[in-house]
């Protein structure tokens, strides 16, 4: 899904939780069919510190992620739903700060080359190539993705075929073509990327997340 809060625009994936504090508007539109669960909760729970006064994206731990499936039972009762979202927010106050959150440049021609990359994630041209056809120059481009992004040109695109990558093997795509069809032309140079992006292999990720996958689906032999 995007988020658009406090004029950055960030692309999730399953394993991210948002922190949104009380009073801010965001703006949420889901690229796919998904489901969302948003949990309310009074400000005296908000964990202490002053990152916690602006938003953020958080890792989902699996206990997390569970507590927030069970509030979003209608029947829950009212003392056992403050109980769980007290631990909830227990939780939330020692969850990793989740960094790998797709940030979106807010200089428009920027911005215009981040959606065609992020739809398109195999396009190979170069920034020079993206400014001589929107008619800028490739070092204003570059200083949009850095003020907006905090990264340079090939850093975010890097970023954004990865995770391009981790959408598609949620879907249940095959490792090598999933490779192919966000740009890399060898898979061993994509599990090793995206090894280091998500601490894990493509295959392994694909298995822990793509719930259609059955056991005929799983890879023979050594395991991943």
């Amino acid at each position: 899904m995007e988020l658009a809060v406090q004029g950055e625009r960030w692309q999730l994936r399953r394993e991210h939780l948002a922190w949104i504090p009380a009073g801010i508007l965001h703006e949420m539109a889901f690229d796919e069919p998904g489901e969302l669960i948003s949990v309310y909760a009074d400000t005296a729970l908000r964990p202490p510190g002053d990152s916690w006064h602006r938003p953020r994206t958080l890792k989902a731990e699996a206990l997390a992620g569970a507590l927030m499936t069970h509030l979003a039972d209608t029947a829950l009762a009212d003392g056992r739903r403050h109980h769980v979202r007290r631990l909830l927010a227990d939780l939330l106050a020692d969850s990793p700060a989740q960094h790998d959150a797709v940030a979106l440049p807010g200089d428009p021609r920027a911005r215009a080359v981040a959606s065609s990359l992020l739809a398109h994630p195999a396009d190979q041209r170069s920034l020079a190539m993206w400014a001589l056809s929107l008619g800028v120059s490739s070092k204003t481009l570059a200083r949009a993705f850095v003020a907006d992004t905090g990264s340079s040109f090939r850093e975010w695109r890097v970023r954004a075929r990865l995770h391009a990558a981790a959408r598609m093997l949620a879907g249940g795509g095959e490792v090598q073509h999933v490779a192919r069809a966000v740009g890399y032309e060898s898979v061993s140079s994509f599990i090793a990327a995206f090894k280091v992006r998500f601490g894990t292999t493509p295959a392994r990720y694909r298995l822990e997340v793509a719930p259609t996958i059955t056991s005929e689906d799983r890879p023979r032999g050594r395991r991943p």
